[in-house]
């Protein structure tokens, strides 16, 4: 059986979980196609995920470089490439494991006519959406009304989502099939080591308590509300409380820890990792945390470090809004705060720290990151392929019910 995978995208999470998948496909099938561009294909971030994974699947770059902004006209352009692929590997199952906006866009050519080849069976993951969080704007209203009803027009056999709350509104109240699933947000398990060796092993201060953000050390996160809250709550901090930043900072966080904040920085009240990190090492910066932070301002979706932090048995205080607005507080992961405030924000900096002493993780939420483990993503992901192939279910896989149980 030939396995096609279509992503175009080495930014995000999007080659970790290919990371993941390939190597689960590569168990299954006689051969994977990873379809990409040549720019994916020559990035650090292939290298840094797929590497050590090479001799398990072919690559695939004949789509070209694709535009980076998005439009109209460039989602045309790319599912006009997606077809013709498909069109030429012909492949027995194809995998979109980031179809977001892709997926309205092969919902509209699939209704206007010429979508993809027939007999292919194929399945889409979504990260984006925030159908149920109703969004601000009449075109983000409309845009959220509209991507369910077309992603529900692909020809795909299984829609996965990783945000339960949007996966509902997908659905439209029918899930006979069985074609709408919640996908694990896979992360791997954290290192079993205290806050001082964590810190050790990454060249830090070991006295104090931490705040801090792995990943990508961006605007985009929050980081620059994140800096002028913390900078606002010194005087309601201890001095050796500290705010790690653990990732690759963007030009504007380094301007700012260079120029406004550069006496915290010198003070070691401010203290960074300036650089791309392996899974490991950010498992040990959650290790080094007291408490995690994610103050994304416009994440509507899973936000991966939040359960990251959780299987490290630390909590978050995370951006009020959508889906961590939702999950910190109904298992217990934290504290959520309107980062805009930023007031409100630098208050809640020393109350997460001091409830840190007294967090616990509750049934609810071990259970929360069972699901969310690297081996039930691959089961679900491979579940209709395993099918397919005869093969008997798993029983290990665990299923976003079981997570539930336990809050009643």
């Amino acid at each position: 059986m030939r396995i096609a995978v279509y992503e175009p995208d080495a930014t995000g999470h999007h080659l970790a979980y290919l990371a993941h998948l390939v190597p689960a496909l590569a168990e299954l099938a006689s051969e994977v196609v990873l379809v990409t561009t040549p720019a994916t294909a020559s990035s650090p971030q292939f290298g840094h995920h797929l590497g050590r994974h090479t001799v398990q699947f072919r690559v695939d770059t004949q789509i070209g470089d694709l535009p980076r902004r998005s439009s109209l006209g460039n989602l045309w352009s790319e599912f006009t490439r997606l077809r013709a692929a498909v069109d030429r590997l012909r492949p027995d199952h194809l995998y979109v494991p980031y179809g977001d906006r892709l997926a309205q866009m092969v919902g509209v050519r699939n209704t206007l006519g010429g979508g993809l080849a027939v007999g292919v069976e194929s399945e889409v993951l979504l990260l984006r959406g925030g159908y149920r969080y109703r969004p601000e704007g009449r075109r983000r209203r409309l845009l959220s009304w509209l991507s369910p009803r077309l992603i529900r027009r692909g020809p795909w056999s299984r829609i996965h989502h990783l945000n339960p709350d949007d996966l509902e509104v997908l659905a439209g109240g029918d899930d006979a099939s069985g074609r709408y699933q919640l996908m694990p947000d896979p992360v791997e398990p954290p290192p079993t080591i205290g806050h001082v060796e964590a810190r050790r092993q990454l060249a830090l201060p070991e006295d104090g308590r931490y705040l801090g953000c792995a990943g990508m050390i961006d605007v985009r996160k929050g980081i620059d509300l994140l800096l002028a809250a913390f900078d606002e709550a010194k005087p309601a901090l201890r001095p050796t409380d500290r705010l790690l930043l653990a990732g690759p900072l963007d030009a504007t966080i380094r301007s700012l820890v260079e120029g406004r904040y550069r006496d915290d920085v010198q003070s070691g009240r401010i203290v960074f990792v300036d650089r791309l990190l392996t899974p490991e090492e950010i498992g040990c910066a959650m290790a080094a945390m007291d408490v995690v932070c994610t103050p994304y301002p416009q994440h509507q979706h899973s936000a991966s470090i939040v359960i990251r932090a959780t299987a490290a048995h630390r909590p978050v205080l995370a951006a009020k809004i959508g889906w961590m607005e939702r999950t910190v507080p109904r298992f217990g992961l934290g504290i959520t705060c309107n980062v805009h405030d930023r007031g409100g924000f630098a208050r809640a900096i020393p109350a997460s720290l001091d409830a840190a002493a007294g967090f616990e993780v509750s049934e609810a939420a071990r259970r929360f990151v069972q699901f969310h483990s690297v081996p039930n993503f691959t089961l679900h992901f491979t579940e209709r392929l395993r099918e397919r192939l005869g093969r008997p279910a798993e029983p290990s896989m665990i299923r976003w019910q079981w997570v539930l149980a336990a809050l009643n």
